[in-house]
């Protein structure tokens, strides 16, 4: 999943210790307003998504979550929502990941 957030946000994505099943990596030099570009790889296999929605929400802080991005799609201010959208964009990956192979 592509997630555009502040550079806290990103700070604590990129730097805090993950659990196994996730990785996150910037996107090339993308720096906008102060935000920046992130991939979100989750690997269903290895971690549950509600652990991966929980570990992600953690690392955003409620006063920027109304401004992060995940596809493209602004993140909702409610926890249903947010977790909903970050589940939803994590099967869309798993999908996306499915049909290619």
């Amino acid at each position: 999943m592509q997630i555009e957030a502040d550079i806290a946000t990103t700070y604590s994505l990129l730097n805090d210790e993950r659990p196994d099943g996730i990785r996150v990596e910037k996107q090339g030099g993308a720096f906008k307003a102060f935000n920046v570009n992130l991939n979100i790889i989750v690997d269903i296999a290895k971690i549950g998504e509600i652990v991966a929605v929980s570990w992600i929400l953690a690392r955003i802080t409620p006063q920027v979550r109304s401004k992060v991005k995940i596809n493209k799609k602004l993140l909702p201010a409610d926890d249903a929502g947010a977790r909903k959208l970050i589940v939803d964009a994590i099967n869309e990956d798993q999908q996306k990941d499915e049909s290619s192979e």
